[in-house]
């Protein structure tokens, strides 16, 4: 994001960026989650800091936005794009939430992945500084592994195998599992 993105959009409750006329025409079939322009403000429910590192193509240096209350004041820094986190060092933004001590944590990872099963971008978790954790999946089969994996069935192409399929713009997996007295799928 820009810093005009993030005046004229991330800190104006109901302002969405993907409702500009000017980014319609130039991405007709893109189609955003955000929409309703209260996504920084949802954040605020579970945590009073938020720092935002973003890097983009149209700016020579790397943003860093300290949000510190919900009432869109900011404080702003700058570093160089040689000192950006590798994951956003051609362009992205990172989000980081300073989480109350009040809130409860303990079904963090499952809601994520409740809620996060396909991202078009990685998603990770991290809780102190440590052990960084992938949400989400690249493909409809690896979540559909990993489901019947959970749930006792060991996807190991022998007794159960997952396949997955694409006709036009919609893709689907599937699983089989094998018939050992009939020897078939």
């Amino acid at each position: 994001m820009t810093i005009s993105d993030v005046e004229n959009y991330l800190l104006k409750v109901g302002a969405s960026k993907y409702r500009d006329d000017t980014i319609k025409k130039e991405f007709p079939t893109f189609s955003s989650i955000s929409h309703f322009g209260i996504g920084i403000l949802t954040c605020f429910m579970i945590a009073n800091d938020i720092d935002i590192i973003t890097n983009s193509d149209e700016q020579e240096d790397v943003n860093c936005i300290n949000l510190r209350k919900v009432n869109g004041s900011y404080l702003l820094s700058k570093i160089s794009k040689s000192k950006a986190d590798a994951r956003i060092k051609k362009h992205g933004t990172m989000i980081k939430l300073f989480v109350r001590n009040d809130t409860d944590m303990s079904t963090l990872e499952d809601d994520l992945r409740k809620w996060i099963v396909l991202p078009e971008v990685p998603v990770f978790m991290t809780i102190n500084e440590e052990n960084e954790t992938r949400i989400g999946y690249d493909s409809i089969k690896e979540a559909l592994i990993s489901y019947l994996n959970d749930t006792g069935r060991n996807v190991d192409g022998q007794k159960y195998d997952v396949y997955e399929e694409t006709q036009g713009n919609v893709t689907v997996a599937y699983a089989v599992r094998h018939l050992r007295y009939l020897s078939d799928w």
